[in-house]
């Protein structure tokens, strides 16, 4: 018996026990634990490095994510350097950019990373995902310190995706389909779950040993392992629509048929649910609630390229096009004050050893290594004075937002 446990280095004591309490050590079963200690970015004390010492560890190190320019960064903006990292030569990765900026110019930040995305779009991918994130979301403006509301005022912190009940099956890929390129696959899926168990609960079929209306958790685990042909297939053929929603290229009949088709083992046709997976009329509210529900934390530039606004840890995880990451303050420096060493290239063993420092390294790698393509780093320009030849040499592109937007202007 095999289990594997990902993300082990968001862990604490707590989880360990009881994952070692009901899989204790046992010659029949091979237990996997993977992680990666540069991207332990929720633990609550900055002192904390995690609970999780890895046994016999096997190292990989390979990418399939992001080229050579991304992954020679992060070789440096990291805490542990045991195991480097080897880029994926298929992906073509832009160099990466620091997007620099004096005071006052701080709001259109975000608008030149869209003018720089319009510049190479040549280079990118069509439909790009396109992500503004920091580490602090808390708005701290009125002490003048830097935080993502200090570049999108109208950030919301609180905002999340909000659940969702249609009437018809329809709906529920109508739904799917239109988050799909935002929100990534994950939510794709668990928006089709939530589906399939709302035409089970219509149905009146029930989970029969607890005598509860299924979740998509508790369907998931029950399809697995009642009949893991079937569940297999039906992942993969959802992974296939995924990719064709992605591309726009995905109806919501097409998808809710072949969800009707995938659940004919547990969902004989009844008069109950005839009418759920049937009706083809979509919820006429679905496109107007997502768009104002998604409002608050996008900017749209005046070339028509939309830019997603979050925290660090809000799209750890995910996988974006295109990435930028705006310097924000936190316990007496910025990113670019503790880390202007590491972004040179060089890893100055003292710093490495600052509780701060580590702690800013990993939520800087977190959210370097998010983009497959383009990644830009925004700081001000008095951050990185006298540094510039240094940067330059480890690959960087320096570009003013000046710069950006006037050369646009220009172009248009």
């Amino acid at each position: 018996m095999f289990l594997f446990v990902d993300e082990m280095q968001d862990s604490d004591e707590c989880q360990i026990n009881i994952l070692d309490s009901i899989f204790p050590l046992d010659p029949k079963m091979i237990i996997q634990r993977i992680g990666d200690p540069n991207q332990a970015i929720y633990h609550d004390q900055v002192q904390s490095e995690g609970c999780w010492s890895p046994r016999n560890p096997l190292n990989f190190s390979d990418t399939r994510r992001y080229g050579k320019t991304i992954t020679h960064l992060l070789n440096t903006v990291r805490l542990y350097d045991n195991v480097t990292l080897k880029p994926y030569d298929l992906i073509a990765s832009q160099p990466t950019y620091l997007i620099i900026y004096r005071g006052g110019e701080e709001q259109i930040v975000i608008r030149a990373f869209a003018h720089l995305i319009e510049e190479l779009s040549g280079m990118l991918p069509e439909n790009g995902i396109h992500k503004a994130i920091g580490w602090i979301g808390k708005n701290a403006t009125i002490e003048g310190k830097l935080c993502i509301p200090t570049y999108f005022p109208k950030f919301d912190k609180t905002h999340g995706t909000p659940s969702k009940s249609f009437a018809n099956l329809i709906s529920y890929a109508a739904y799917a389909i239109q988050v799909a390129r935002i929100e990534g696959a994950k939510r794709f899926l668990e928006i089709i779950m939530q589906g399939i168990t709302r035409a089970l609960d219509v149905a009146s079929i029930r989970d029969e040993t607890l005598d509860l209306s299924y979740t998509p958790v508790s369907f998931d685990y029950f399809w697995k392992h009642e009949n893991e042909k079937s569940y297999y297939q039906f992942r993969e053929h959802i992974a296939e629509y995924f990719l064709l929603a992605c591309d726009s290229t995905a109806t919501p009949v097409a998808l809710r048929n072949k969800i009707k088709s995938e659940m004919q083992l547990f969902l004989p046709t009844s008069s109950k649910s005839t009418a759920f997976l049937d009706d083809d009329s979509i919820n006429t509210t679905l496109d107007a609630d997502y768009n104002i529900a998604h409002s608050k934390n996008q900017f749209v530039a005046d070339n028509g390229i939309v830019i997603h606004i979050g925290t660090v840890h809000s799209v750890k995880g995910e996988t974006h096009t295109a990435t930028l990451y705006m310097d924000t303050y936190y316990q007496r420096a910025t990113d670019s004050e503790r880390l202007i060493k590491f972004l040179n290239g060089e890893r100055p063993a003292a710093e490495i050893e600052k509780a701060y420092h580590r702690r800013n390294l990993k939520v800087a790698h977190v959210a370097f290594s998010r983009p497959t393509h383009l990644l830009a780093f925004a700081c001000r320009e008095s951050s990185i004075t006298g540094h510039e030849d240094e940067l330059r040499k480890n690959g960087w592109m320096i570009r003013t937002v000046s710069e950006l937007i006037e050369e646009s202007r220009g172009a248009s």
